[in-house]
């Protein structure tokens, strides 16, 4: 086989690479996650980081809405175990301010970890993130965690 042959087939294999890879990352961000039980609605997601020359890997949160209060929230996962109490903190959007409390869990069956926010007005979230909610607080879920938190019900 000659260098230009060798040349060639290099430069189409990268090329084919390329383009799987970007088929396959639009495939990727069209992947809506299933629901998380019947207390738990989902309203929309929010992608973010990139490949190369960002502060974050490229992930997605993943947002659902529900009445459920914070002690709901804790036993709502028949299979996880709470590993911490909530951490409260306040966040600010715009005007108003909301308490978020993040939760840590640990999958019974897997033992891996998994956080979750909860925030206790997600109509002030849900405005800055262009979310349709009808109900009081929003749950996010980041995508890494995502199967971990679903396998928890």
């Amino acid at each position: 086989m000659t260098k230009k042959k060798k040349y060639a087939i290099s430069i189409i294999s990268i090329v084919i690479l390329l383009i799987v890879g970007i088929i396959g990352w639009f495939v990727y961000q069209q992947v809506q996650p299933h629901p998380l039980g019947n207390k738990l609605e989902y309203v929309g997601k929010q992608d973010y980081g990139c490949l190369f020359f960002c502060d974050s890997n490229p992930t997605t949160n993943y947002y659902y809405e529900t009445d459920m209060s914070l002690d709901d929230l804790e036993v709502y996962f028949e299979n996880a175990q709470i590993v911490s109490k909530p951490v409260q903190t306040t966040t600010n959007f715009k005007n108003d301010s909301t308490t978020l409390s993040l939760i840590q869990f640990s999958n019974v069956k897997s033992q891996k970890k998994f956080v979750l926010t909860y925030y206790s007005d997600g109509v002030l979230l849900a405005k800055d993130n262009n979310l349709n909610v009808s109900k009081k607080h929003i749950l996010m879920v980041d995508s890494k965690d995502y199967n971990n938190v679903f396998s928890s019900l």
